[in-house]
């Protein structure tokens, strides 16, 4: 019997950060440009900023189409009240490769 080595497949944690209550919508930006600089994944909690579940049903929506075409996939958690972000580099590379062709 041959013993294996086994592969480290540890996931990363998540950077946790909660947003702050003046100028909520900037520091979520930079929290994303962030994400996608380190390439480590973030969670964001919301609690106490002006993000309600109002914002999350309305806005959250078009801020996660806009920024998936940069790489960022978000994920948003009812129970929690927090965002998941993580950045894919094949995303923003198949949005790259998607313009180029259809100019």
């Amino acid at each position: 019997m041959q013993h294996r080595k086994h592969k480290n497949t540890k996931k990363l944690t998540p950077q946790i950060e909660d947003l702050p209550t003046e100028f909520p919508d900037v520091e979520f930006v930079k929290f994303m440009e962030r994400t996608i600089k380190t390439s480590r994944p973030t969670k964001v909690r919301l609690n106490g900023s002006n993000m309600d579940k109002e914002w999350a049903w309305m806005v959250f929506p078009k801020w996660k189409d806009l920024w998936e075409k940069k790489g960022v996939k978000m994920k948003y958690d009812e129970k929690q009240h927090c965002i998941f972000m993580n950045y894919s580099k094949e995303l923003a590379d198949a949005y790259k490769n998607f313009l180029k062709l259809t100019r």
